[in-house]
């Protein structure tokens, strides 16, 4: 108990660290030159950047309490939000991590019966998910400021999930496969293909892969379907790739349940600044990531919920059919309501008045 309450406290203190750190990197905006120089401006006060924030590091979050712009044009940072934002983005990275911690040391919040890691793989989870909310928070920071969300955030951090997820063969919170569906389940427990258990080193390799291209197919999917029924993509690049991240590290189910919640958190986030009175247009991707915090926070109670005997979320994943019916109405859903949004957009407006 209080080791798992020190590892708490230790993610809140490096939460507040790297959310201040990853504030500052977000000042900076690196364009190259032809002479390989990123000679970019402060994203808040426009002073140009020093030649010394070059390519290699002009993109990592700048040391020191300043962003190196604001640092170094006299007088600059008094114009610019730095501090606000710094202090925002440093308590919002200590509720994420330090909730997570406590959610997963304290509540199990991942424990399930199919999946079972050794005790060294079930504390490298926690800092794998931990590394991944980091992500995620520069992601968002970067997305909310200039509606892009960059590859050099995405690309390296899938990269790092595929390897770990190899390296380790313990990582996953759900294996790639698991059959609800026996009839004598109730007596030998769910059906898991063997090759997992006997090669679990590939089974990683193949988890954390499925699950980045299950979160790239979806997204890019609505971005056509958006494309063919509106005219233009409602959805970036960036979020193809922000998606297929948090699927290389939470596997392919869980970003199934992302994919499904992250409407649903838009129009919670939609609601709540309209009744505050501060109506405002959110890019998706910080909706994609909140759903990804929440999925694995609640993990344990998603995976088996079961309203009835026969209906629940694991027997669903174990179901090869099941799950094509319900991709096949959940596009179906998409393109009506994608075109209900064309068909309202077209209404003559002083008609309606």
């Amino acid at each position: 108990m209080e080791a798992s309450v020190a590892i708490v406290l230790l993610c809140a203190v490096a939460g507040l660290w790297y959310g201040c750190r990853i504030a500052a990197s977000v000042f900076v905006r690196s364009q190259a030159t032809d002479a390989g120089v990123n000679d970019g401006v402060c994203w808040f006060c426009d002073a140009p950047l020093p030649r010394h924030t070059g390519p290699m590091t002009g993109w990592l979050p700048c040391g020191g309490s300043r962003p190196s712009a604001c640092r170094d044009a006299a007088g600059a940072v008094a114009k610019c939000r730095y501090r606000r934002v710094a202090r925002s983005a440093g308590m919002a990275a200590v509720v994420v991590a330090s909730g997570f911690a406590a959610a997963y040391l304290l509540g199990r919040c991942q424990e399930v019966t199919e999946v079972r890691p050794d005790r060294l793989w079930w504390w490298g989870r926690l800092f794998y998910h931990e590394l991944l909310l980091a992500l995620l928070l520069w992601a968002t920071l970067t997305d909310l400021r200039d509606y892009t969300i960059p590859d050099h955030i995405t690309l390296p951090g899938i990269g790092v999930a595929v390897a770990l997820a190899w390296a380790s063969g313990d990582l996953q919170m759900i294996h790639l496969w698991v059959d609800w569906n026996d009839p004598l389940v109730k007596l030998h427990g769910p059906r898991i293909p063997e090759w997992i258990r006997a090669h679990r080193h590939w089974h990683g390799l193949a988890w954390s892969v499925s699950g980045a291209a299950t979160g790239a197919v979806l997204i890019q999917i609505l971005r056509w379907l958006s494309r063919w029924i509106l005219g233009r993509t409602g959805l970036g690049s960036g979020d193809v790739t922000l998606l297929a991240m948090i699927g290389a590290f939470l596997g392919w189910q869980a970003t199934v349940v992302v994919f499904l919640l992250a409407p649903f958190t838009a129009l919670f986030v939609g609601a709540f600044c309209a009744l505050i009175g501060r109506p405002t247009v959110i890019p998706y991707g910080p909706h994609l990531a909140l759903s990804a915090w929440l999925v694995m926070m609640g993990w344990r109670w998603i995976w088996t919920f079961e309203p009835t005997p026969v209906v629940s979320v694991r027997r669903l994943f174990g179901d090869g059919p099941a799950l094509a019916i319900l991709g096949t109405v959940g596009l179906a859903t998409a393109a009506v309501l994608l075109l209900g949004i064309r068909i309202y957009r077209s209404l003559p407006v002083r008609r309606l008045r």
